[in-house]
């Protein structure tokens, strides 16, 4: 029974492990499902992300190709705006030129102005010509006038209904406005200088506006054009007046040049004949000491011999005279050019550079210190040239913007370092010329030694 009974534990026991063994297959095939479930899952997901992922690219492909082809537009956009401003630019560069040249214009007017300086309007190489243009602009109002275009004016006026006698009213008042007007610039015109000349303008402009506020009910007005035309006589005029004054201050130098010249071929025509004199003399000397020595013993021989070279040396001296006589009488530009100032008269630092074609060019400065100024002129410099105008033009040109005088050219006077004037003669002469630099002004300094002398005894 026993025995049955383990045979049937036995048989359990087998049974057992079989289900067990087979449990455990279930077991791990239910593990390799989940597996399988899970990496099957795996590979969806996988296969949605690559879908998602091209998508993505996709997307992200027509995204850069769409902002490639904006920012292209975009750039073209500024491209063109760049360049359109660019234009602008150069335009307004153009333009700001332009502007600045014509502000320059108008600064150096205005500067001109300032300093008293006028700019001419007409150009004429002669009064002559300044007159024939002031006839014309007179004969030009005259018939701006008898044509009836000087003023506005109404064509029908009624007086009372009468419109004969409204003519006759806008005719006389035309007429009144008119002499009024040229009355008062005539006035104006005839009394014009440089000193008044921008108030002339104002007060001519002044007259016009105050006789048309007294016909503005009559609505009767002188044009704006008769205006400018009585301006450009007032300019006119003006430029006549300075350009007859140049005339007259060109005679007064052509005269005063031939003056010169005629004193300094006196000059010359005088040590021609000094110098002519003193030669007969020596050679006369030289042909009687020669003939001596002919019948001369030996022991008086020396003496003439020794007298002999003297004169025959004051006789090359004298022909050498002679010969540099005749030779400026020839060159007619070769002379003197001489640096002078007059610190009494003028003040420190103003010197005068001219030039004299005298023989003495002492008695030149000598005149002009003689001449309506208190004291003596010192020299500073004395330049002998064969061609003196040259080298007087070239200093002239080096300091044009110091002269005293910047209207009346034909005035010598400079305000400059005596220093500068020095460096130029050497510049454009010699080198080695010597120059004095300081003024020993005697006259001067000792007046002032005076003055203060007399003030401290009060």
């Amino acid at each position: 029974m026993w025995f049955q009974d383990w045979i049937n534990a036995s048989k359990n026991r087998k049974e057992v492990e079989r289900l067990t063994k087979e449990l455990e297959l279930i077991q791990l095939s239910k593990e390799e499902l989940e597996y399988l479930d899970v990496k099957r899952e795996l590979e969806l997901i996988r296969e949605q992300f690559a879908k998602e992922k091209t998508h993505l690219e996709e997307e992200h492909l027509k995204l850069g190709i769409k902002l490639e082809n904006e920012h292209m537009s975009e750039r073209e956009k500024l491209n063109k705006k760049f360049e359109i401003e660019k234009q602008d630019l150069l335009e307004s560069n153009k333009k700001l030129k332009a502007l600045k040249l014509e502000l320059g214009e108008y600064e150096d007017k205005y500067l001109m102005h300032e300093h008293g300086l006028y700019e001419p309007t007409f150009e004429f190489d002669t009064s002559e010509g300044y007159k024939n243009m002031l006839n014309t602009i007179r004969s030009e109002q005259k018939e701006m006038i008898r044509k009836k275009v000087a003023t506005d004016h109404p064509n029908q006026y009624f007086v009372d209904g009468d419109k004969k006698r409204g003519k006759e009213f806008v005719n006389d008042t035309i007429k009144l406005s008119l002499r009024a007007f040229n009355n008062e610039c005539d006035v104006i015109i005839s009394n014009v200088k440089s000193t008044n000349l921008e108030k002339s303008g104002v007060n001519i402009e002044k007259a016009f506006k105050q006789i048309n506020s007294l016909t503005d009910m009559q609505t009767i007005f002188i044009r704006r054009q008769y205006l400018e035309s009585k301006l450009r006589e007032l300019y006119l005029k003006h430029e006549l007046e300075v350009k007859k004054q140049e005339e007259k201050e060109e005679q007064r130098v052509i005269k005063e040049q031939m003056r010169e010249e005629a004193r300094v071929l006196k000059e010359i025509e005088n040590a021609r004949k000094k110098v002519e004199k003193e030669e007969l003399h020596f050679r006369s000397a030289v042909t009687s000491v020669r003939a001596k020595l002919e019948e001369a013993d030996d022991s008086d021989k020396l003496a003439l011999l020794a007298k002999l070279v003297e004169l025959e040396a004051k006789l090359a001296e004298v022909e050498s005279i002679k010969d540099d006589i005749e030779n400026r009488e020839k060159n007619t530009r070769a002379g003197y050019v001489y640096v002078i100032s007059n610190i009494g008269s003028f003040g420190e630092h103003v010197y005068k550079i001219g030039m004299t074609r005298r023989l003495e060019p002492l008695d030149r400065i000598r005149e002009l210190g003689s001449a309506s100024v208190p004291f003596t002129f010192d020299i500073h410099a004395m330049v002998f040239s064969e061609d003196a105008p040259t080298l007087e033009n070239k200093l002239h040109h080096r300091f044009a913007t110091e002269r005293v005088n910047q209207v009346n050219l034909r005035k010598e006077f400079f305000k400059v370092e005596i220093e500068q004037i020095a460096k130029v003669i050497k510049e454009e002469f010699d080198e080695t010329l010597e120059v004095t630099l300081a003024a020993q002004a005697e006259d001067y300094h000792r007046t002032l030694q005076l003055r203060e002398a007399a003030v401290s005894n009060i």
